[in-house]
């Protein structure tokens, strides 16, 4: 088990985005007997991502030749940008994989994802389409939720719609004082808004791909990284696998873990709903983002021509 650190990384990163981010491998030769390899990991801390700390707090990474490094951020747009300087292995959501791997960085995405998708809540509206007219809290004015949820209003014809920024975490408060009249969130905020009587909506990624259930998140690397750390890859990948089978076989045990881990009322931690994994990231999975992305010009048409399988390890 290796240490968490909580930073941010640099602005300057972000601005970065240049093959040289993911040319140079920094883990430490592949494990021989006894022998651990360290991989730099930078995570956003919510209840899905939580799933690399069951892989390093029961031991999994470890069983599997990894010695792991996390650091904690909110600034998921640094990530990529910092492959191969700062971190071996970084979270990403398809939004911002597809959209990096397909302007020049060499990508792949590794262990399992997950799915976990925020939803639309309101109680001024009954419908997607009575939010016409309406103020609605978004966490982001671009990325995978901002994306789904305006391609999602597109389809649905919906107009005179404002989207107000404010965090994940402020977006309750903000909905309940009036200030917002819909939001748009994950767990663990959304099963607190259903306790105060608010109804979900939509989902927008479920309206968007039209699939219930397609993942949100995985973590990924740069083919150079896995190229050189191949076997050091497969004891990560492994890893995940165990920890995606702990988690199903003990599902209340990993309740209370995200509950301690992110400092959750028990009463909150008690109504959530838990994600849910997938062991492979898969090039079927890909593909389910690539309509809506091309539909709101995150992602050029030719994309939809491309062999997705070659983003996949």
């Amino acid at each position: 088990m290796k240490k968490i650190t909580a930073g941010i990384v640099a602005a300057t990163a972000a601005m970065a985005l240049s093959l040289t981010a993911c040319s140079t491998p920094a883990a430490e030769p592949e494990p021989g007997a006894g022998e651990l390899t360290t991989i730099r990991v930078a995570n956003l801390p919510v209840a899905a991502t939580m799933i690399l700390n069951v892989a390093d707090e029961q031991g999994f990474l470890e069983a599997h030749g990894i010695d792991v490094e996390i650091t904690e951020s909110g600034e998921l747009a640094t990530f990529i940008p910092a492959l191969g300087s700062q971190y071996d292995i970084v979270m990403t959501t398809p939004t911002d994989f597809l959209s990096a791997s397909t302007k020049g960085f060499d990508l792949v995405a590794t262990a399992g994802g997950w799915a976990d998708g925020a939803g639309v809540y309101s109680k001024v509206a009954s419908s997607i389409e009575e939010l016409a007219g309406k103020k609605i809290a978004t966490n982001s004015l671009a990325g995978l939720q901002y994306g789904m949820l305006l391609d999602s209003l597109d389809q649905a014809n919906v107009e005179g719609y404002e989207l107000v920024q404010i965090p994940f975490a402020a977006q309750p408060d903000q909905l309940i004082a009036g200030q917002v009249d819909a939001a748009t969130v994950p767990e663990p905020f959304a099963s607190a808004l259903e306790a105060e009587g608010y109804t979900r909506l939509f989902t927008p990624i479920e309206v968007a791909t039209g699939e219930a259930g397609a993942l949100t998140g995985w973590y990924s690397t740069s083919r150079v990284f896995a190229d050189a750390n191949a076997e050091a890859l497969k004891g990560w990948n492994d890893a995940f696998a165990d920890a995606v089978d702990w988690i199903e076989a003990n599902p209340e045990e990993y309740r209370a873990f995200i509950q301690e881990k992110l400092g959750l009322d028990a009463d909150v931690a008690a109504s959530i709903t838990l994600p849910t994994y997938k062991k492979k990231v898969t090039a079927q999975i890909l593909s389910t983002y690539l309509a809506p992305l091309v539909r709101q010009g995150q992602l050029d048409a030719t994309v939809e021509d491309l062999d997705l399988a070659q983003y996949v390890l």
